[in-house]
């Protein structure tokens, strides 16, 4: 196995036109696998499309790493997310969906669509609920879609790491009895306000991630076809050691 992954049973070998490449699962569920052949952990950013083959049938498609739920998507839409993988190990994606399955001499379901797989080097990523990166050349932000964003720190080290953590949080709407928590693993670290700078300590064990969490009962607001809550703008890591 030279490629960083492979696709499960219920996939037909690949199809391609001279742009684009597919294959179609057989099932209402189909798995890609991802291979960690390193002794480090490695984060994958996987992209692609779910093309179902009968479009009047289309319902929900849920994603799920290793049989946990990590999103829901809409067909034919491209999606981009992350996915930690351990140290010499494979990890298992899992779609989803209640689309029917077409009769005939090729039982086909969906297709998935100009899948890529890479590897991040970056020290940390932002989880599901955050859209791509945005930027105005001199600040950098990302917009979340709900009122909780996770933000993940990876130590590909076999020596804990300390860090300092730095960035902005700005509502879309403020209002006054604003309150926003941030969570490390689940336990509170500090209360914050909006529109300060916040910095603080994270420690990180060997090759593992840290899970950052922010939630606000900042208002969701729908603008230009998107859901926004809040950004997180300029996010910094400092290594201390």
């Amino acid at each position: 196995q030279k490629s960083n992954f492979y696709y499960g049973k219920s996939f037909l070998p690949k199809e391609s036109n001279e742009e684009n490449e597919w294959y179609w699962s057989t099932e209402q569920t189909g798995d890609i696998y991802l291979v960690n052949n390193e002794e480090v952990l490695q984060v994958n950013e996987v992209r692609f499309s779910v093309v179902p083959y009968d479009k009047n049938g289309v319902g929900k498609i849920t994603i799920l790493q290793d049989r946990i739920k990590v999103a829901e998507i809409e067909p034919e839409k491209e999606v981009n997310y992350c996915f930690p993988v351990q140290p010499k190990s494979v990890s298992r994606l899992t779609i989803c969906t209640d689309m029917p399955v077409q009769k005939g001499e090729r039982k086909l379901c969906f297709n998935v669509h100009d899948l890529k797989v890479e590897r991040i080097k970056e020290s940390f990523y932002f989880g599901n609920s955050f859209y791509p990166k945005e930027s105005d050349g001199n600040a950098e932000w990302c917009w979340t879609k709900e009122q909780t964003g996770d933000i993940f720190i990876v130590n590909r080290d076999d020596k804990i790491q300390v860090n300092w953590v730095r960035f902005g949080i700005t509502p879309f709407e403020n209002p006054e009895d604003a309150t926003i928590e941030i969570l490390q693993d689940g336990k509170r670290n500090i209360q914050a306000t909006a529109m300060e700078n916040i910095e603080f300590l994270v420690e990180v064990p060997p090759n593992s991630l840290t899970r950052l969490t922010i939630h606000g009962n900042l208002p969701v607001c729908e603008v230009d076809g998107r859901s926004l809550c809040f950004n997180v703008n300029n996010f910094r890591i400092i290594s201390v050691q």
